[in-house]
């Protein structure tokens, strides 16, 4: 990343300088610059083909190699950068690239998607490692699918799960009926219906689900229907009408589903019931309209309505059978009588009207005469009254009044005079109930003191006398606020004697309480559980004043928390001891892991369990798989195993040591991998045998008809002369149409008699040549050839065609065509055999290295004799020849790799023994559970992150199932631990 800035720095210098730089320093520039555009270019590709593939992950990690991917691009992306381009091609220069900033959006938005798919993949994960039932899984990857749109491996998994789906439906519906399992069926119904599907269930499995379903919910209608007809038949003898009513709506909500006929005999058993119900309803709705028709009767006479309503809502009320009751009957007649003479009256008022309004104008007329001369003595006493009364001179306007009545009784007795009498009455009686109230306030006041209960009502009494002194006179306000002051100052001080007694009283408890309190055990959340609904009583206690009060709060928040501590700390032992207990079963392990943490997410063991969850769960399968493997491979027999057998062997290796490579065990089982391979490579894939094509390879004219006349030479030596046909004859001298090349090529040989060398046999010749003699060997040992002999068999061919054993040196085959046949020999014997390779492999390696370098040239005509290059080519392919050593050095070699491979083998075990975890004091320990006690072994843990090569660090001992650690660092606690068995 420096390196980078340095750069971008360099340019933005380049660019405010005020002279243009050197030739040399701006394309210094410009090409560090490109190449850095270029190398940010292919990375942002490269992670484009990632997200593309769907491989986000992959891409993320790409990105966050360093330099970080968008880190450098923010960085090269620089805002001078377009005016750098165009400044660089003003001097010839090409400039650079420009970023692929799109590719940089499309990973932002998968590290967003990323971040978004945390908690589902995390959830997606735990279900695989718990064996969930496909249905849970496969909702949460629709999920993830939805949520991760772009990847298109997610879609494909969930069509691949809907398929599995599909066949498992019909399976569970099948148990599900078989088991009357309700509940199965509701939750079949309710899948099959989900609009969530890709690939929608076969219409026959989903009418198959609708119709288990529609069949369940029939039985369970008709068994709630027979307990309700039950029910209801019992309501109906008892004549319970509310009961009945009750089960009849039940019946109807489960008869909608569960009778479908109308002949059903739970039916019939229910019909009287349902009849008699309905009876009641009727008589009881007849019942509901006598009472309104007779309401609304009552009401209009209530109300004084006219004789035409009255007589309407009497006939509405003798439609019903019970009729007019007899006291509404008598209200009737009284009403109409009344109507009648209220007609008769109206007549009579008329005429009387007309009479008084004559006299009444006369009497008007004198009054007027007679009020004049009255009226301003009349206006001031009125006055005189009215100004006593509203100044609250009550007692002032009582003795005036009482003057007035003595003095001028016409005048008191006036309207207006006793206007102002009924006032001034009126406030009399105002003002006596006023100080009525007052003093009856201050004596309620004071016994409502006695008890604290009062205390409150007592403050209500005389805050209510307050305001009724607001309202008093203002010559008696003076004496009724000493009154008042009075009453308070006595109510206050018995307020104040409860209020000692009373936290006299809770000082005493709380000291008592005090005393457990201090004595706590604060380990025991049990002990502070008793302990803390006394405390918090009394930090309830009314009444108690809260200074007082408050010293407990302290105490009390100590409480809480060590209950929620003790709480907390037993619940995190539970979880702990579920992980120590769960030892020996990864799903069971895995979810005890999972446990603690969702329950304790933010604690330093949450974040080792979470690391040993998502990166080292793998390792358990791991673990499982090479002890599994080690176990059945304790008692394989190397020795005889068949290329058949080998084939399987070696997948179950390869796919164990691709899945979970790096096991302490992988290297000794690729070695017995490479033993198997070759075994397995004498069967090939279109079911022949390996060696099958060596004698058609081998059966050409040089080797199987290519016959020979041995030439004594004048050192004592033979020549080979080859030919083909019949035998020559043989006189003084000896004619053959020589060979000359392997093309068939012949050239005549004369020869005298006493050179040929042929071994003979009374008068006949051997005019077999070595090569012929070797055939026919090979002929005869390959069909003897099988798994059980492949090594010794070739090498009695092998020694056959190197040694010659049964020729003498003179004799000996073609040292050319013995290399050749030699080196196709062992390409077979090596392809199938690995202690031959071991064993003959150098012989192949001189004879490829001699070929390579030109040594050995098997295109020379080895045929002719007299042929000069034969002739180098014969001496250094015999120099070759002596080079390879004894045959018995090759042998020893295979036969030791042989011995190395076949002997019997024993792996380290590994069993599951406990988890490291730290004790309260921090100190690790390893809880050990599935061990018997004589157990006794090192102990170790596997480290690593998932797909990785795990480690295996040895951490302390285990005897007598006692695990002493010893513990070097970097370990996690939820870390399995294992006991290493013994070989």
């Amino acid at each position: 990343m420096h390196e980078y800035e340095q750069i971008v720095d360099d340019i933005l210098t380049i660019l405010t300088a005020d002279v243009d730089p050197s030739e040399a320093a701006l394309r210094d520039a410009d090409t560090r610059y490109t190449d850095a555009v270029v190398e940010l270019n292919e990375r942002l590709v490269a992670c484009d083909k990632l997200l593309h593939k769907g491989h986000r992950a992959e891409a993320i990690q790409e990105c966050e190699r360093e330099p970080n991917l968008l880190d450098a691009l923010a960085v090269l992306d620089f805002p001078e950068a377009e005016q750098w381009a165009e400044y660089v091609r003003q001097f010839g220069l090409l400039g650079p690239p420009m970023l692929r900033s799109d590719i940089a959006m499309d990973l932002n938005d998968a590290y967003t998607t990323d971040s978004q798919l945390g908690n589902l993949l995390r959830q997606h994960r735990l279900l695989a490692l718990a064996r969930a039932p496909l249905g849970p899984r496969l909702k949460v990857l629709r999920q993830i699918a939805r949520q991760d749109a772009a990847n298109p491996v997610w879609l494909e998994d969930v069509r691949s799960w809907e398929h599995v789906r599909h066949r498992q439906m019909p399976h569970e519906l099948d148990e599900a009926v078989a088991g009357d399992d309700s509940s199965m069926i509701a939750q079949l119904t309710q899948e099959v219906r989900s609009r969530d599907w890709l690939m929608s269930p076969p219409e026959a499995l989903a009418k198959r689900i609708a119709d288990a379903h529609q069949q369940m919910c029939i039985k369970q209608a008709r068994r709630e229907l027979e307990s309700v007809e039950k029910e209801l038949t019992a309501a109906y003898t008892d004549c319970d009408v509310q009961r009945a009513r009750k089960c009849r709506e039940k019946w109807k909500a489960c008869a909608a589903v569960g009778i479908t006929r109308d002949d059903d005999p739970l039916l019939e058993l229910a019909t009287p019931a349902l009849e008699w119900l309905s009876e009641q309803d009727q008589r009881e709705h007849e019942q509901r309209e006598y009472q309104a028709a007779l309401g609304a009767l009552e009401s209009a006479l209530d109300a004084g309505a006219s004789q035409p309503s009255l007589e309407r809502l009497t006939h509405a009320v003798l439609k019903f059978e019970e009729g007019l009751p007899e006291t509404l009957e008598q209200r009737l007649k009284v009403r109409f009588a009344d109507l009648e003479r209220g007609k008769r009256r109206k007549t009579a008022i008329v005429l009387t009207t007309i009479v008084m309004s004559v006299l009444l104008v006369a009497g008007l007329i004198a009054w007027a005469i007679y009020a004049s001369g009255r009226s301003k003595l009349l206006a001031s006493h009125e006055r005189n009254l009215r100004e006593l009364i509203d100044a609250r001179r009550l007692e002032s306007a009582r003795s005036y009044a009482d003057d007035l009545r003595q003095g001028s009784p016409a005048l008191y007795d006036t309207p207006t005079v006793q206007n102002r009498i009924k006032e001034l009455e009126t406030a009399e009686l105002t003002e006596k109930s006023r100080r009525d109230r007052f003093t009856q306030l201050l004596h309620d006041a004071r016994n409502l003191a006695q008890t604290w209960d009062g205390q409150g009502q007592a403050e209500a009494r005389l805050d209510d006398a307050e305001k009724l002194l607001t309202t008093a006179p203002q010559h008696l306000q003076q004496a009724e606020a000493k009154e008042l002051d009075e009453a308070r100052a006595e109510v206050g001080g018995k307020r104040r004697k409860q209020q000692s007694d009373i936290n006299e009283a809770w000082l005493t408890e709380y000291r008592a309480w005090s005393q457990l309190y201090e004595r706590r055990d604060r380990s025991n959340p049990d002990e502070i559980q008793r302990l803390l609904p006394d405390g918090q009583t009394l930090a309830r206690r009314p009444n108690v004043d809260p200074q007082v009060r408050a010293q407990i709060q302290t105490q009390l928040e100590s409480l809480k928390k060590e209950y929620e501590t003790g709480m907390a700390n037993r619940t995190e032992s539970d979880l702990l001891q579920r992980v120590a207990e769960a030892v020996g079963d990864r799903f069971k392990y895995a979810r005890s892991l999972q446990a603690y943490v969702d329950r304790f997410p933010n604690t330093p063991r949450a974040a080792d369990f979470k690391q040993v969850l998502e990166k080292e769960s793998s390792l358990w399968d791991g673990i499982e798989a090479w002890d599994q493997l080690v176990a059945r491979w304790t008692t394989l027999k190397l020795n005889g195993i068949s290329a058949a057998q080998a084939g399987p062997l070696i997948a179950e290796a390869e796919k164990l040591l691709q899945e979970h490579p790096g096991f302490p065990a992988a290297s000794s089982i690729q070695q017995i991998v490479e033993f198997l391979r070759p075994i397995r490579a004498r069967l090939k894939e279109s079911g022949t045998r390996l060696e099958a094509s060596l004698i058609p390879d081998l059966s050409v004219p040089p080797v199987r008809d290519f016959r020979i006349v041995w030439r004594r030479q004048s050192d004592g030596r033979a020549r080979r002369y080859y030919f083909k046909g019949e035998a020559p004859r043989v006189l003084r001298t000896v004619k053959v149409e020589q060979l000359v090349n392997n093309l068939g090529e012949v050239r005549q040989l004369d020869m005298p008699r006493d050179e040929l060398k042929n071994a003979q046999q009374g008068e006949a010749f051997d005019w077999a040549s070595p090569q012929q003699k070797f055939y026919d060997f090979l002929v005869e040992q390959i069909p003897k050839l099988n798994d059980a002999n492949w090594e010794s068999t070739f090498f009695t061919i092998i020694r056959e065609l190197y040694v010659e054993p049964n020729r003498a040196p003179t004799f000996e085959m073609e040292p050319i065509l013995k290399i050749e046949l030699l080196d196709r020999l062992l390409a077979t014997a090596c392809e199938g055999s690995y202690a031959v390779q071991k064993g003959f492999g150098p012989w192949r390696e001189l004879i490829a290295g001699a070929r390579q370098d030109g040594r050995l040239d098997l295109a020379a005509n080895w045929v002719d004799p007299e042929n000069d290059n034969a002739n180098r080519a014969r001496a250094a392919a015999q120099r070759l020849l002596d080079s390879m050593g004894p045959i018995e050095i090759a042998s020893l070699r295979a036969g030791q790799a042989w011995k190395e491979m076949t002997s019997s083998r024993t792996w380290e075990r590994y069993r599951w023994a406990g988890c490291l975890l730290r004790d309260d004091a921090q100190k690790w320990s390893c809880p050990v559970n599935t061990i018997s006690a004589d157990t006794t072994g090192e102990l170790a843990v596997f480290q690593g992150a998932a797909g990785a090569a795990p480690t295996l660090a040895k951490i302390g001992r285990l005897t007598g199932g006692r695990a002493t650690l010893t513990l070097a660092g970097g370990q996690v606690e939820g870390r399995p631990v294992f006991v290493i068995l013994a070989k």
